[in-house]
């Protein structure tokens, strides 16, 4: 299991490769094994590595869909989780700010923990809801593993 930035991602597989060796499983941490370089750098020798995912665009959710086939129209390439979750980020925030009926960072934070009033059909993260706990996080958090075959990110749970 490794976590590592996308330069560190990309030596350790170019290092297992000269050494002609490959662990018998290698998950990755997102970071580097999530950049849009991983698959374009390495190819075929990107194959069979497994990475966490905060979505993937094979969700089964007509939102998460939608998105996807957009940003691929658009630009020629898969959205990545990452770069979908930063946007998201800003429409969360946005729920909370409008249910808190205020910008006041205590109220907007009530709203966090109480729970987002957010349509489940609207959301691309396929999640329960939104309700952050005392530690900050997501109650309702989702995991999702993926794994490259033919250059492409695959979801192989859930």
């Amino acid at each position: 299991m490794m976590s590592s930035y996308a330069t560190d991602a990309l030596a350790f597989m170019e290092e297992f490769k000269a050494q002609d060796y490959f662990p018998k499983m290698l998950l990755g941490q997102r970071g580097g094994f999530m950049s849009s370089g991983f698959a374009r750098t390495l190819g075929a020798d990107a194959d069979t590595v497994l990475t966490t995912a905060r979505w993937a665009d094979t969700v089964e959710n007509d939102a998460a869909q939608q998105i996807a086939a957009l940003f691929k129209e658009k630009t020629g390439s898969s959205l990545l989780g990452d770069v979908l979750v930063d946007v998201w980020d800003g429409v969360l925030l946005a729920v909370a700010i409008n249910q808190a009926g205020t910008t006041d960072s205590t109220a907007v934070r009530a709203a966090f923990a109480e729970g987002l009033a957010l349509d489940p059909a609207l959301d691309p993260m396929a999640l329960d809801g939104y309700v952050y706990g005392t530690t900050g996080e997501n109650e309702n958090h989702a995991c999702i593993i993926v794994q490259y075959k033919d250059s492409t990110l695959n979801t192989v749970y859930p």
